[in-house]
C-alpha cells in the first residue's frame, strides 16, 4: 500500500474550515467549504484534487489522483442520499460519503464506503468515533488499495452510534 490519509486529521480540518466561515452559515456555503476543505487537504497527503468530477449520474463533489490515477472519491451530503452513494459505488477506488450531521441515517452505508460525519454543526468539535461503514484502522484510510481488498474491514450499520 503506498499510502493513506488521517480520517481524524481530515475531519478536523473540514470542520475547522466551517468554523472560519461568518454567520449565519447557509446549508450550501458550508457544503462548498467542506468541499474547498477536502480539495485543500489533498496534497498533503500527495495527490492532487479535482472538484466536480463527471460521472455517469452527475458530478462527485471532490476527486483525488495520485501520478494521474483516481484514487479517493468524496460525496459531501447532509445525510446518505441514494444518488450520492450510486456515484461513489460507480468508481473504482477509495470512496468516502461526508455527512454534514450526525444521529440516524435514512439509507445504510454500503460495503466499500468510508462514512466521515463532521456533525450537525461542524464547528463544534465532536469526539472523532463518529464514522460507520468501514472501519478504519489507527484513524487511516487507504487511498490506494482497491474497493474489494478494504470489504474485509466492512461493519454492517445503519446509523451513527
Amino acid at each position: 500500500m503506498e499510502g493513506s490519509f488521517n480520517r481524524t486529521a481530515l475531519v478536523e480540518w473540514c470542520r475547522d474550515s466551517v468554523r472560519q466561515m461568518s454567520v449565519p452559515r447557509l446549508s450550501l456555503d458550508v457544503h462548498q467549504a467542506v468541499c474547498r476543505a477536502v480539495k485543500d487537504y489533498a496534497p498533503g497527503c500527495g495527490c492532487t484534487a479535482r472538484r466536480e468530477y463527471p460521472v455517469p449520474l452527475g458530478f462527485i463533489d471532490v476527486v483525488w489522483f495520485y501520478k494521474g490515477k483516481l484514487v479517493v472519491a468524496f460525496e459531501v451530503d447532509h445525510g446518505v442520499k441514494k444518488k450520492s452513494l450510486k456515484k461513489l459505488l460507480s468508481e473504482q477506488c477509495t470512496r468516502c460519503l461526508v455527512s454534514l450531521r450526525d444521529g440516524y441515517l435514512k439509507w445504510p452505508i454500503p460495503n466499500g464506503v468510508y462514512h466521515l460525519v463532521l456533525g450537525v454543526r461542524p464547528w463544534v468539535s465532536m469526539p472523532d468515533a463518529w464514522e460507520t461503514g468501514f472501519h478504519a484502522p489507527e484513524g487511516k484510510i487507504s487511498i490506494l488499495s482497491s474497493p474489494e481488498t478494504a470489504q474485509s474491514q466492512s461493519v454492517s450499520s445503519d446509523r451513527v452510534a
